[in-house]
């Protein structure tokens, strides 16, 4: 059984949906809480495909030494 889209993303991924540019805080499969780059809160309950529409991963976070 296959995961859902962006189910793989971790918490620090940035990605991109309807010309906003979002940070991942918590991912649940097929959706998560982000927020703004500056870390202002977006939504709790946002998902990673609307109405066909997809999110697009921007960038994965940097990994902790």
């Amino acid at each position: 059984m296959s995961q859902p889209y962006g189910a793989n993303w971790p918490p620090g991924a940035v990605i991109s949906m309807y010309d906003e540019t979002l940070r991942i805080r918590e991912n649940h499969g097929d959706r998560g809480v982000v927020e703004y780059l500056d870390g202002e809160p977006v939504s709790s309950c946002f998902y990673w495909m609307y109405q066909g529409d997809k999110a697009e991963l921007v960038s994965l976070p940097q990994r902790q030494h």
